[in-house]
């Protein structure tokens, strides 16, 4: 995949044959193990080993956009940006209330509003967490 922003996409197929069939695997799969997490599904290159486990909600998502396609719809990608709330960046960042309170006091996190009414971009937390591990790790590495 490629690193250009996300933006929304209207996506339209034209091969419904190849469109039908993977529909009708995904019902079939589906149908004989009650739904999607029983069975374990993956995405797969060219090499054997080169493969990858989906997520049974990356499934569920395909056998909805295989039917709209199927059906003659358009399914539309539209990005949207995830906001969290304080105590749910606390649970995130594995600290409490209180810290991540003053870590908004002292500037160290980006974030809309004041004290435990604020709130968070998900990608801002995600990266806040990544330099702190970094941090975590460089100083391990002079001991």
């Amino acid at each position: 995949m490629n690193a250009a922003p996300l933006k929304q996409q209207i996506y339209l197929l034209g091969c419904v044959e190849q469109l039908i069939k993977i529909d009708e695997f995904l019902a079939a799969h589906e149908a004989d193990s009650r739904g999607f997490p029983a069975q374990r599904y993956f995405l797969s290159a060219i090499e054997p080993t080169d493969r990858i486990n989906l997520p049974a909600e990356l499934l569920r998502m395909l056998g909805l956009v295989t039917e709209a396609l199927r059906r003659g719809s358009a399914v539309t990608v539209a990005p949207r940006t995830i906001t969290v709330t304080a105590q749910e960046a606390a649970g995130l960042l594995g600290i409490s209330l209180a810290t991540v309170i003053k870590l908004v006091d002292e500037g160290n996190v980006t974030h809309e509003g004041d004290g435990k009414d604020c709130t968070f971009l998900l990608r801002d937390l995600l990266d806040y967490r990544e330099r702190r591990r970094a941090e975590h790790n460089a100083a391990l590495r002079l001991l």
